[in-house]
């Protein structure tokens, strides 16, 4: 995989394993500066060809066949992240995760028409052409989805591309830096556009572009611009369509944001802003001590007055001047951790000086938790004023993703105020949306909010003294099945929203007028049922849409023999590493032990974790079948001493 899976690349690794350990030669190939590959020989044979004797003379090959301009596009994609190949018959996704389009090429890498008069120049207009004629020449990997395509270098010639526009360099101009600096540029323009909240754009476009995206991050810290690199991670944390874990970004957040502390002057806001984004991860991960402790950080660096900073949380419905940012957490806060009504205030300020400041993520953010806030906690006009306006906004700018949550905010004021028949019609709808637009965190609130409205409708129909037990007894049944499934809707690795107090309690409410009709014992049945779904297969999510029973899964299922197991979820390779990573092993030996790249590891060991609803590796064993015990002790015994290296690693995956 590290040498494209080209014959004469493991050829001339293989000769070097007369000198080398494969460890050692798979140590060689980084994909980074370190990278020897182009530097490797075909060692003591005799009448090889000249192009056939090194990774470089192959690529060289290819490369001097090109013409001028053919040439400079491939040196200047180098600044892309590699690509690979990829099957799409294996795994449909990767397709669309590889690579960069068309658009991107383009603004990254030709040449403004005012740009100076070299002699080669490279216009927009002649990219795509160039693009197939060079893909013609196996020089650029093409990726094909059902909708667009994407162009990738495969890793080796990337290597090789980039030491060619390295050399490009004059003594007025790095080239390399320029074209990374615009790389850079570009990413965080793309970034911030998706999440503005009423948007009409593609909100998951940052997963195909998740490589690229990770360099930019990557190169902003080397590059001393991480100011760019903490606009794009922090960014980053307050959308939940995203390929990377709440872990990573957060990782990312974190480094730039200590970056950006060595700069003159600091960017200030920007490192409040960031830090704000840090909270309320934190608060939906329900660790709400650590959001309060980044509360008062914030506080610090925004209050001038000494006594201030010691009672500005005593009085919520005073304004004392903090900035949006850091009235949004505390709202959040107030809303999700203490069910405090007053969250309403302080929500509803966030929104005026995020428009005062002409950001729109903020004023949607903000306006979005005021409505689930004002929904949930407030009176019946004020819930139906503020949610009925935040909703009327999302539908007018035409931006999908906003339009569905701010369904879910009003679903709630429906079920909490009067109307909770017409709440489920509108929580169907805004699930519908989400499960296509794969927003993890979306669909996992709304089958929540769905409990709700069903109780809401039973207790209702008690009360209006409907004596249909039939009807509340399956209106119940459904209760049941949709809180057991809700309990195994992760909606990101480390977050689950049902441990927020604010879901936590309304959805008791709803398990207890389940309870009440059912019975305990035949609510007990119906809640295993439901947490027997498959919620990779998204059973769970087509429960609630009205487009599975519980009745027709298949006789095979989990939940009509043994309780389903998370490990029947992983991939064969994922189950491999989850053996080695439960055996011991660091993400570094298991790459080398495996052939494959430590970001190979690092993703696969992501997803394992996401898919087992865990958050460590130490977990993993807990959740190995019994069939695999005997592996994990052989290999246990078998796992090579770490380094300091790999010992510092380990300590990061922690």
């Amino acid at each position: 995989r590290r040498v494209d899976h080209h014959p004469l690349y493991i050829r001339l690794a293989a000769g070097r394993l007369l000198r080398q350990p494969l460890a050692m030669i798979l140590h060689e190939l980084s994909g980074e500066a370190t990278d020897k590959r182009l530097r490797w020989t075909h060692g003591p044979r005799v009448g090889a060809e000249p192009r056939h004797q090194g990774v470089r003379d192959v690529i060289a090959w290819s490369y001097d066949l090109c013409t001028d301009k053919e040439q400079l596009l491939l040196d200047r994609m180098s600044v892309f992240a590699a690509g690979y190949d990829t099957n799409p018959e294996e795994d449909t996704s990767s397709v669309m995760d590889v690579g960069a389009d068309l658009e991107a090429i383009e603004t990254v890498c030709a040449d403004d028409p005012e740009e100076g008069h070299a002699a080669v120049r490279l216009m927009r207009r002649d990219v795509e052409g160039i693009l197939d004629h060079l893909a013609d020449q196996s020089l650029v990997t093409v990726h094909i989805t059902p909708t667009t395509v994407r162009y990738s270098l495969l890793e080796s010639i990337r290597l090789f591309t980039r030491q060619r526009l390295m050399q490009r360099s004059t003594s007025d101009v790095d080239e390399s830096a320029r074209l990374a600096q615009r790389h850079r540029s570009y990413y965080r323009d793309k970034v911030v556009a998706a999440v503005d909240w009423f948007s009409p754009g593609e909100q998951n476009w940052a997963n195909a572009a998740w490589d690229n995206i990770v360099t930019a991050i990557e190169t902003s810290l080397t590059s001393g611009e991480p100011t760019l690199g903490l606009e794009i991670s922090a960014t980053l944390v307050a959308l939940p369509i995203i390929k990377g874990s709440p872990r990573e970004i957060r990782r990312w957040t974190e480094r730039t944001l200590q970056a950006t502390r060595t700069l003159t002057p600091q960017p200030i806001d920007l490192q409040i802003e960031a830090l704000t984004l840090i909270g309320w991860l934190s608060l939906i991960q329900a660790r709400y001590e650590e959001a309060e402790q980044i509360l008062e950080q914030c506080a610090a660096l925004s209050i001038r007055a000494p006594n201030a900073r010691q009672t500005w949380q005593r009085a919520p419905e005073t304004d004392t001047g903090l900035p949006a940012a850091l009235e949004f957490l505390w709202g959040a806060k107030l809303m999700l951790a203490h069910r405090d009504p007053r969250a309403i205030t302080v929500l509803a300020r966030a929104r005026e000086k995020f428009a005062a400041l002409g950001n729109s993520r903020g004023v949607g953010r903000s306006e979005l938790y005021e409505a689930v806030a004002v929904g949930a906690l407030g009176s019946t006009q004020q819930a139906l004023e503020i949610a009925r306006r935040h909703l009327d906004h999302a539908i007018a700018s035409g931006a999908g993703w906003a339009k569905a949550w701010a369904e879910l905010a009003w679903a709630i004021t429906l079920t909490k105020h009067g109307n909770p028949t017409e709440a489920l019609a509108v929580g169907r709808t805004a699930l519908a949306y989400q499960v296509t637009a794969r927003d993890q965190w979306g669909t996992s609130f709304a089958v929540y909010i769905r409990t709700w409205s069903l109780a809401q409708v039973i207790t209702d129909s008690i009360a209006a003294g409907d004596t249909d037990r039939e009807r509340l007894e399956a209106l119940a049944t459904e209760t049941a099945h949709l809180a057991g499934g809700a309990a195994t809707l992760p909606a990101g690795l480390g977050i689950n929203i049902g441990n927020l107090l604010l879901v936590s309690d309304e959805s008791s409410k709803a398990i207890d007028v389940a309870r009440r009709v059912l019975g305990p014992d035949a609510f007990a049945t119906a809640y295993e049922q439901g947490s027997g779904l498959h919620p990779e297969l998204g059973e769970v999510q087509r429960l609630a849409l009205g487009t599975l029973t519980i009745d027709a899964t298949p006789t095979h299922h989990p939940d009509k023999k043994n309780p389903p197991s998370p490990w029947n979820t992983l991939s064969a390779a994922e189950k491999e590493v989850a053996t080695l990573a439960a055996a011991g092993w660091t993400n570094v030996t298991i790459a080398a032990r495996r052939g494959n790249s430590i970001r190979t590891v690092d993703a696969q060991m992501a997803a394992i974790l996401h898919k087992l609803t865990i958050t460590s590796r130490d977990d993993i064993i807990e959740l190995v079948p019994d069939d695999r015990i005997t592996q994990i002790r052989t290999e246990r015994a078998q796992r090579p001493p770490r380094t300091s290296e790999q010992t510092r690693r380990s300590r990061r995956w922690r």
